[in-house]
């Protein structure tokens, strides 16, 4: 029996293709089909690195936009924060403020 091992950044990509079919088949309102696509896509989920670990300074997306915090915990894809636990789906790495280098820009 062969293994086939899949790098992260495979791994990343496959999910990503997954929840496109995943958003197109619910917008045709084909849902017995999307919702076999729950699973493997909870899977992918779990067993990815998105690159943020604990004590990281992240941006997490709020009813209001973007907030910084700190992550304290991190379970499968489930992301703790001092009030709220969200997917990695809701976070970011944080955005640079660009710099106004003169009055005239």
């Amino acid at each position: 029996m062969t293994t086939i091992i899949k790098t992260n950044e495979e791994l990343i990509s496959e999910f990503n293709e997954l929840s496109a079919l995943s958003s197109k088949l619910f917008k045709e309102h084909k849902f017995d089909e999307r919702n076999k696509l729950v699973e493997p896509l909870r899977y992918l989920a779990t067993i990815i690195d998105w690159g943020y670990k604990v004590g990281e300074v992240v941006e997490r997306r709020t009813g209001r936009g973007w907030e910084t915090d700190r992550i304290l915990a991190i379970e499968n894809d489930r992301f703790t924060f001092r009030t709220i636990h969200i997917s990695h789906h809701l976070i970011r790495k944080p955005q640079l403020e660009p710099v106004q280098l003169s009055i005239f820009d």
